[in-house]
């Protein structure tokens, strides 16, 4: 796998979370500490994962969820889902 920039990656993923917040008229701070399962519904970060995938070209697996960490059970910030993102993503090509 190539390497994926990690502020690239963070920058991908607060610019989609952005044009959801947009979408929903939702009134949050998209910032790196930021939680998004805490304002948004799985289903539409689901559909986030897969934008972010295809804007940075990369493969995410289907049981990946990047903004959840099963094993401290608890909801991951920006900066922590960014960085699961780039242990967990392969290259789209």
């Amino acid at each position: 796998m190539g390497v994926i920039d990690e502020v690239k990656a963070e920058l991908k993923i607060k610019e989609v979370l952005e044009e959801i917040k947009e979408a929903l008229d939702t009134e949050v701070l998209i910032d790196g500490e930021c939680r998004p399962s805490a304002f948004f519904k799985s289903q539409v970060l689901v559909t986030a994962i897969g934008r972010i995938a295809a804007a940075l070209d990369i493969e995410i697996p289907l049981n990946c969820y990047i903004f959840f960490d099963k094993r401290a059970n608890k909801q991951l910030t920006i900066k922590e889902a960014t960085q699961k993102l780039l242990k967990e993503a392969k290259n789209g090509n």
